[in-house]
């Protein structure tokens, strides 16, 4: 196959390089529309499954017009979408629980991609880990800053708390404890305590029909005299 066929089916010489036509916008990577030489191995196992790209063959050349409009089209959309996920996460203060030591130092450290991933739950929208920064690398309980961006121009901030997982089954068992039902011991005890207090109510009309019957004695006795 000679080098300008190679170059019409969108490969280099060597064909260990792909030419491609981006349909997408892919952060640091290119434009919709762009048209660049990347590795093959790039083109075939990410970008062209995920219809990410195309092959630049000649047919792809001559619509490259509109798929710069669609591009346009969708950006217009997805800032819209990204505007509005940023307004929910900015001042967000997530919790994440993990295995830490008496004086506060984790077993290990909170990654971005476990912050991403409560950020995700908590939003109901799927995070993607690379859009997420930390100031700084967690490794002990706390309260630490960071960040997501969302697209050129949106960004939010939010909180990441880390506590201890002791500190959170404790929590977890002491509401628990409140919620628990009684046993069938106190479920007894409250029924004689019902029991007991009926009694004293039917006791009680008793005790006036003795008085009634003490004060009609008491005049009898008198009308005797």
């Amino acid at each position: 196959m000679c080098l300008l066929e190679l170059s019409k089916i969108g490969l280099d010489w060597k064909g260990l390089k792909m030419r491609v036509v981006f349909l997408q916008d892919i952060p640091n990577v290119a434009e919709a529309g762009d048209i660049k030489t990347v590795k093959r191995g790039y083109a075939k196992n990410y970008l062209l499954p995920r219809n990410l790209a195309v092959v630049a063959s000649a047919h792809e050349l001559n619509r490259l017009e509109a798929i710069k409009k669609a591009a346009v089209v969708y950006r217009d959309k997805q800032s819209a979408t990204m505007g509005e996920l940023a307004q929910k996460i900015e001042g967000l203060r997530i919790t994440i629980a993990q295995r830490a030591g008496p004086v506060g130092q984790l077993y290990g450290s909170v990654t971005v991609g476990m912050v991403a991933s409560h950020l995700s739950n908590t939003v109901g929208t799927d995070i993607d880990r690379r859009s997420v920064s930390l100031g700084q690398a967690i490794r002990r309980t706390g309260e630490f800053e960071a960040s997501i961006r969302l697209g050129t121009d949106i960004s939010a901030s939010f909180v990441v708390n880390v506590i201890s997982e002791d500190s959170g089954n404790a929590a977890d068992q002491n509401t628990a404890v409140a919620s628990e039902p009684m046993s069938d011991v106190e479920a007894v005890d409250q029924d004689n305590s019902d029991d007991i207090e009926t009694v004293s109510e039917v006791a009680e009309p008793e005790n006036s029909l003795d008085d009634g019957e003490s004060e009609e004695s008491t005049a009898v006795s008198e009308d005797e005299k």
